[in-house]
């Protein structure tokens, strides 16, 4: 699921700014974020870019996942092996 399919089940209207995984923020991406982020009520990020993106005002979301049928992913990832 994305985050912002994430946000959506959480009832928000969500528009995405996308940035690859482990990204450095650039003076110009934090610039684009605060633009595009103004058109808004506010600016939600994932908890782990908590640290680089200190420099903007916004909420941060704690993203975590469950393995619902453990034995098969068990399974799944001893096959691959």
């Amino acid at each position: 699921m994305s985050f912002e399919n994430s946000l959506k089940d959480l009832g928000c209207y969500a528009e995405g700014l996308r940035f690859p995984d482990h990204h450095f923020y650039s003076s110009s991406d934090i610039e684009k974020i605060k633009i595009k982020g103004g058109k808004f009520d506010l600016i939600v990020s994932t908890l782990k870019d908590r640290e680089k993106l200190k420099d903007i005002s916004c909420l941060f979301l704690d993203v975590s996942f469950s393995i619902s049928d453990e034995p098969s992913f068990i399974s799944l990832i001893q096959a691959k092996s």
